[in-house]
């Protein structure tokens, strides 16, 4: 007899089996115990990614962006092409991005 069919409990080995949809839910619930929670920012912090985004867009200096989407951080290389004031956004383009344009909530960090 095989090993597996060897349990202490023969009742209910035959009623073992994952549906499509237990599968989907599972892999969904790996994925939502990945996601990271976005780090609070202090006032310190926000006034030096303030000053970088000025003194990068005023001299056209290639910058570095930590930003926060869906629960990962990512990272972008480019320049500051543009900020919006009234949408609170920054649109960075570079070689690698075409253009890419973020929440200035979700930065983390910006560098020269």
């Amino acid at each position: 007899m095989n090993h597996y069919l060897e349990r202490g409990n023969k009742l209910w080995e035959g009623s073992r089996m994952f549906l499509p949809e237990h599968k989907k839910a599972l892999s969904e619930r790996r994925k939502n115990q990945q996601k990271a929670i976005k780090p609070i920012l202090d006032e310190q912090k926000l006034e030096e990614l303030n000053q970088c985004i000025c003194y990068a867009k005023n001299n056209n200096l290639p910058v570095c962006v930590v930003y926060f989407q869906n629960g990962t951080l990512h990272k972008a290389n480019g320049y500051i092409d543009a900020f919006y004031e009234i949408s609170k956004e920054l649109r960075i383009t570079g070689n690698s991005i075409k253009s890419l344009t973020l929440k200035v909530a979700d930065i983390l960090e910006v560098q020269l």
